[in-house]
């Protein structure tokens, strides 16, 4: 009987334990790797968003206030593009889970949107860059 009831005790003790050892890495792996990703793949969203919402802003006729935003906005979203990425653990691996674009993809990113910055309100190349941009980052458009 008192065998049995130890067996019992270790058994249940071990259960705890495991299930104590699942929770703990489950949380690990969602607060550092899954959210991390979904970061990204969110301010990926966002830079698809600005690229659309401000399309009209690379015209010299543009409302100064609108042309100052849309500048801010884009240099905000390079930037973010860079720290999202940085903090994804194993990225080279992690992207090719997730589907990420490259680290490459990531830079050539990151200075077109930083060039975009750079010329709103001038006559310049705005679409070739933003189509750089929907290359580099797969972007979806529905026209396509």
């Amino acid at each position: 009987m008192y065998n049995r009831v130890m067996s019992d005790s270790i058994t249940a003790f071990y259960t705890v334990v495991s299930g104590y050892l699942v929770f703990v890495l489950g949380q690990i792996t969602i607060n550092f790797w899954l959210n991390p990703v979904k970061r990204q793949k969110e301010t990926i969203g966002e830079i698809q968003d600005a690229t659309i919402y401000y399309a009209n802003v690379f015209s010299p006729m543009m409302n100064k206030t609108t042309q100052d935003a849309a500048s801010k906005r884009f240099r905000q979203l390079a930037t973010q593009l860079v720290s999202t990425t940085r903090i994804i653990p194993f990225y080279k691996f992690s992207r090719l889970i997730f589907g990420l674009p490259s680290i490459k993809s990531i830079g050539s990113a990151h200075h077109s949107l930083v060039g975009l910055s750079n010329s709103v309100g001038k006559d310049g190349d705005s679409y070739e860059t933003m189509e750089s941009i929907k290359k580099e980052l797969n972007l979806l458009f529905l026209n396509e």
